[in-house]
């Protein structure tokens, strides 16, 4: 089953930090929904164009790109303007991780058959999947991977169908296979690579469907302000704007399936992140 980490958090929390050293350490393919958010109000996109609609031509710098700042301070103050904008920006996304997952997908299923494109899916019988653990281990709820010795045994595929209702959503029982590597009773799947989605929005935006596991780097909302404070050079009321915008940090942890505590050095974060990445593989 393909393993695909849902990596999220507050603003100034360490999302970048970790999504960094996962492609790196990892060599992990990265699709970020602030890369995509950006390429949806790029000069002469219809969702720009929208934006200029509803604010005026003052809301484009000289070269008729988006005043970020100037739109960040409408948004920041205006749950109403936030969600229209939202609701223009999150479907567009939501298409650009669909697109990104099954082109890496369909590469990498290509790749294993030589470099030709996937065969027809066939069936696996539904008797060889894995059935859903009977409980689901308790989590930690700070530093760390679950908790629980039967963690290792947690089935992800079961853990988005629970997400969605009983849809398993982007991970299917129908697999590509190889010619001569699928018989009846055996379920050989093409192994297909580890992604890493970084949503800030994972929960606000209503994507937890996308990914297996959830990721939240977390740091105390205090040490929050403060690096957001220095980071972007706000006051504390900027500050407190953006990131009262979002989801409480502290409920985000409470949801995660990882807690990566980012209140101390980079070093200790990093260590977390090796830890949850090899014990969840």
């Amino acid at each position: 089953m393909q393993r695909i980490i849902g990596l999220t958090g507050g603003i100034a929390t360490g999302k970048t930090t970790v999504s960094n050293y996962l492609k790196s350490n990892y060599n992990l393919p990265v699709f970020d929904a602030d890369v995509y958010a950006r390429e949806a109000v790029e000069v002469g996109s219809p969702i720009l164009d929208a934006i200029a609609s509803r604010y005026g031509s003052s809301i484009l710098a000289r070269d008729r790109s988006l005043n970020r700042r100037k739109l960040g301070e409408i948004i920041f103050n205006s749950p109403s303007d936030r969600q229209w904008l939202e609701q223009q920006i999150h479907p567009y996304v939501r298409q650009r991780f669909s697109e990104a997952i099954e082109k890496t997908n369909t590469e990498a299923i290509a790749a294993r058959n030589g470099g030709d494109p996937p065969k027809p899916p066939l069936k696996t019988p539904s008797a060889s999947l894995p059935p859903l653990a009977k409980a689901c281990p308790e989590r930690s709820r700070r530093g760390g991977v679950w908790g629980g010795s039967s963690a290792t045994t947690f089935d992800h595929t079961e853990a988005i169908a629970a997400r969605n209702g009983g849809d398993r959503g982007l991970v299917s029982e129908e697999q590509n296979w190889p010619e001569g590597q699928h018989t009846q009773g055996q379920s050989q799947s093409i192994a297909l690579p580890t992604l890493v989605l970084v949503i800030p929005l994972l929960f606000e935006a209503n994507l937890t469907h996308l990914p297996t596991e959830i990721w939240v780097a977390y740091c105390p909302r205090q040490l929050q302000l403060e690096r957001l404070m220095a980071r972007n050079n706000l006051s504390l009321e900027q500050a407190r704007s953006r990131i009262d915008s979002q989801m409480d940090i502290e409920e985000k942890a409470a949801r995660a399936d990882v807690v990566l505590d980012n209140s101390s050095t980079r070093e200790g974060l990093l260590e977390q992140v090796d830890e949850s990445f090899e014990f969840l593989a």
